[in-house]
């Protein structure tokens, strides 16, 4: 599955991440009954753990694009939000990031908003 979404929505998914990861939505009781019911599809799924969470933050922050707006709002994006064990996990150095993400923008004659 591919979606696009705009810098405000991934930084929204990302939050949403770690908040459900930091708030120990997690374990095992810590759910309410609705977000049970999303987190698990109706039952039928396992709930991704702590280690599963931090492995999509880092797939979602490391996906590779030919788009060079994808390119870059996924290097804006680890920039933004990733741990160190994350950026380190891409294969690229902090200063490649910022490189690679300017190269995008450039491409497209956009600029990051402050």
């Amino acid at each position: 599955m591919r979606i696009t979404v705009s810098k405000p929505e991934f930084n929204t998914i990302m939050a949403a991440l770690r908040w459900w990861q930091n708030s120990q939505m997690t374990k095992p009781g810590r759910r309410g009954p609705l977000f049970e019911e999303i987190a698990t599809n109706s039952g039928t799924d396992v709930p991704l753990d702590d280690k599963q969470i931090d492995d999509l933050c880092t797939r979602i922050n490391t996906t590779v694009s030919t788009d060079p707006r994808d390119t870059a709002l996924a290097a804006l994006g680890l920039l933004t939000f990733g741990t160190p064990a994350e950026i380190e996990a891409s294969g690229y150095t902090e200063a490649q990031l910022k490189e690679r993400a300017t190269a995008a923008l450039d491409m497209q004659n956009l600029t990051v908003a402050n």
